[in-house]
């Protein structure tokens, strides 16, 4: 008879004061044929469904859960809650429960997945919001798809965009941005991307006109990209009038033909002055390209010494990684 009555029941309505209960058995559940489903169930006034029980690859009520044929509606003026459970049908074992606002408007209509046990998972609100205690994500190379404009991360309050990206790629952020990651010995981080020198790092340069590598030895890290470097340069006289001048050229290869940054000095000997007297003295700084590790690449013009201007200090006031 149950088998029958599956089979032409299509909505089953609950009203006022009745209860209907569906039991195991059959090939489906309650002795319904597995097949035939209800297409809808509404529930008003104070009438409650009775608990479904389903087991190995029966169908709750003959419904499809690969098609969704199946639906609850929930009436009344104040809430209303609907839920599923395991089998110990316990508040603590629910794995699914949806629940509607006491009025309209109130925005508390809210879906709640639980895990084994009845801790809370993700719950999902009426007005869009989601609460869980973390996100994560299980494929690899996963992905967050925003809208056609941008995407933000909102204050708590919602009325500002700590952090805004475009479609575009645009990254806008709201206040500082702060780095943990750890200087090289000697340095501190006083940006996201860069660290300071906290005392004076001075390291040899010799004067020479081929293109040379210039280890630091300060123990730059291989993911400093660029370097603060500080050049004191002296002009030295000949003993006769004219000028003396040097410069510098930097390059980011080992081959030195990708031209970088450069420095230059001269001081003119205005009156013949004793050889190796010092004309005149100045730093000069540049951000130049490390090209490899801990390690410049620069050619210069001349070689320095008595006539010419030559650096006679290096030092690495800080680095950008």
């Amino acid at each position: 008879m149950k088998k029958l009555i599956a089979l032409i029941v299509g909505v089953l309505v609950v009203v006022s004061a009745l209860a209907a209960g569906i039991g195991t058995g059959g090939s489906g559940v309650g002795g319904f044929p597995a097949s035939p489903r209800f297409t809808g169930v509404t529930v008003t006034g104070t009438s409650t469904l009775g608990v479904m029980n389903a087991s190995g690859a029966s169908r709750v009520g003959g419904i499809d859960p690969f098609n969704a044929q199946f639906t609850v509606r929930l009436d009344g003026a104040s809430a209303r809650e609907f839920g599923i459970y395991n089998n110990s049908s316990a508040y603590a074992e629910t794995l699914a429960y949806w629940q509607t606002e006491t009025a309209p408007g109130t925005g508390w209509n809210f879906l709640t997945l639980r895990a084994a046990g009845g801790s809370e998972q993700v719950g999902i609100r009426g007005d869009g919001r989601i609460a869980a205690n973390s996100l994560g994500f299980f494929t690899a190379a996963s992905q967050i798809v925003p809208g056609a404009t941008s995407i933000s991360l909102r204050n708590n309050a919602n009325n500002a965009d700590n952090l805004l990206i475009t479609d575009a790629g645009l990254v806008t952020v709201r206040n500082t941005v702060a780095s943990t990651k750890a200087c090289a010995t000697g340095f501190t981080r006083v940006m996201p991307n860069y660290c300071r020198s906290t005392t004076l790092l001075t390291f040899a340069w010799a004067d020479a006109t081929a293109c040379t590598a210039r280890a630091t030895g300060l123990g730059l890290p291989a993911d400093a990209k660029l370097v603060n470097l500080q050049i004191q340069w002296r002009a030295l006289s000949n003993n006769a009038i004219g000028l003396r001048t040097n410069n510098i050229l930097f390059y980011s290869d080992a081959g030195c033909t990708v031209l970088a940054n450069l420095s230059s000095f001269s001081a003119r000997e205005q009156v013949a002055v004793v050889a190796g007297t010092t004309l005149g003295e100045v730093y000069t700084d540049h951000l130049v390209p490390l090209a490899a590790t801990d390690t410049l690449r620069t050619v210069q013009a001349n070689a320095g010494g008595n006539g010419n201007a030559d650096v006679t200090n290096a030092n690495v006031n800080g680095y950008y990684d």
